[in-house]
């Protein structure tokens, strides 16, 4: 019994030693964080060393709470998450509900929304499977004039080195990359942001973003911008339900809005006046995936005008374009966008024809006006390309084209290398400064005249 007593205080501190969390003595001896932003009104660095003392981390001699260095290294050396999670972003079903009430982003007029636009905006924000969506969409945005960097380094009593580095703009820094012993792993784990704004200083730019301290802001103007056609669509039905309806009768609806900004080809001079209109976008079964018609109605008086006009035309228009040889046959292999434009009543009427004959006559092509003037009846608008970025085309009656203007920044189609660069001029007008201008026939078989 008496060598039981003596040895039971050694027994308490073995069983101690057992149970007792882990010391920061088996983590690094060295953290480096280095953190950078540069963007067009100010810039910031930071670089913080956090050593091991004595089985204790400190920053210049300063002791550091060891819980925050382990979350840490935790995070950085934790499994990859290959894809956003909604619950690691802290954003699980408590979260989502608790934000579905939130103001959305003020372009999209929650408030003036009908009760089931409104509706909808809530149920899909609620979704998961909704929102794992628009968070991946999310983190593959890009801004310009803004660029973070943060470094974290991790180094080991037997020299080896874990780094974690991210130039990611949004929240989190989402993803990172995780290197170790020379392989490279992407994670989209929002713990190492967190665990690296705790030792970052309030004037670090990256802080923040980091922490994803705007989460929420930024959820609820991208989700506004994800759920837009779906709440103008919605909305559109609700005030042009008929017209909607005689459409889908030969048509898949796309999208739909009703809007009160003039739509047709953006001319400057001032003569278009403002309007309502029901702006459709509609695709025939059995075409081109890419292919589709762009259709502005006018709104009047609760309802839009113009339906059955636009029906008997379409089908005219739709094989005129379709009957260009090299055009058919890049639809159906290139996923670029086609809209075939019909606006009040005709696909090339009174604004179209004005835009042509200013932008014609500014780069020296006025012949080129006379011709198409003379076949104006026959000849059809083509937009290519992404919204505010289209290429104009004419599609003529004898399977030719014209290549009316583009964005300089993106040229059209299979025209886009060194060797086939357009010879574009400035346009007399438009909606940016980057219009060019061609003025070019494309013969039936997709070549360009020189």
């Amino acid at each position: 019994m008496m060598k039981l007593r003596a040895l039971l205080p050694i027994l308490l501190v073995a069983l101690c030693a057992n149970t007792a969390p882990p010391q920061a003595s088996s983590g690094p001896v060295a953290i480096e964080i280095d953190s950078d932003f540069g963007g067009l009104d100010s810039s910031t660095h930071s670089h913080i060393l956090i050593l091991r003392k004595d089985g204790h981390y400190e920053i210049d001699s300063k002791p550091v709470d060891d819980g925050a260095v382990a979350a840490l290294v935790s995070a950085v050396e934790a499994p990859a998450l290959p894809d956003i999670d909604l619950k690691n972003l802290g954003m699980d079903a408590a979260w989502r509900d608790r934000h579905k009430d939130d103001p959305p982003d003020d372009r999209l007029k929650f408030s003036e929304g009908a009760a089931n636009q409104q509706d909808l905006y809530r149920r899909a924000f609620a979704d998961p499977g909704r929102m794992h969506a628009v968070m991946r969409a999310f983190y593959q945005n890009y801004v310009t004039d803004t660029h973070p960097h943060v470094v974290v380094a991790l180094t080991f009593a037997d020299k080896s080195v874990v780094t974690a580095d991210s130039m990611a703009q949004f929240q989190f820094m989402l993803p990172w990359t995780v290197t170790r012993d020379g392989a490279s792993r992407e994670t989209y784990n929002a713990d190492i942001g967190r665990a690296v704004a705790s030792f970052l200083p309030d004037k670090d730019a990256n802080k923040g973003r980091a922490a994803g301290v705007d989460l929420a802001h930024d959820v609820e103007t991208h989700f506004s911008f994800q759920i837009w056609d779906e709440w103008h669509t919605l909305g559109a039905r609700n005030q042009a339900g008929p017209a909607i309806a005689r459409l889908q009768t030969r048509y898949a609806l796309v999208t739909a809005e009703i809007s009160d900004r003039a739509y047709g080809f953006p001319l400057d001079d001032g003569n278009v006046p403002d309007e309502s209109d029901l702006h459709a976008v509609v695709r025939r079964a059995g075409f081109p995936a890419s292919f589709s018609d762009s259709v502005v109605l006018h709104y009047r008086n609760g309802q839009a005008e113009g339906v059955e006009d636009f029906l008997q035309q379409s089908a005219a228009h739709e094989a005129r374009v379709l009957s260009v040889p090299w055009l058919a046959k890049y639809m159906r292999g290139h996923q670029d966008e086609f809209h075939l434009s019909y606006v009040h009543g005709a696909s090339f009427g009174d604004v179209e024809m004005r835009g042509f004959t200013a932008d014609m006559h500014k780069i020296g092509k006025d012949a080129l006006v006379r011709t198409v003037r003379a076949m104006r009846d026959k000849v059809v608008l083509l937009l290519s390309g992404p919204k505010d970025f289209e290429t104009y085309w004419l599609v003529l009656p004898d399977h030719r084209m014209i290549l009316w203007r583009y964005a300089s920044t993106l040229y059209p189609q299979k025209w886009h290398d060194a060797e086939n660069k357009l010879p574009g001029r400035d346009c007399a007008g438009g909606l940016s400064m980057f219009e060019a201008c061609v003025g070019t026939f494309v013969s039936a078989d997709g070549v360009l005249e020189k």
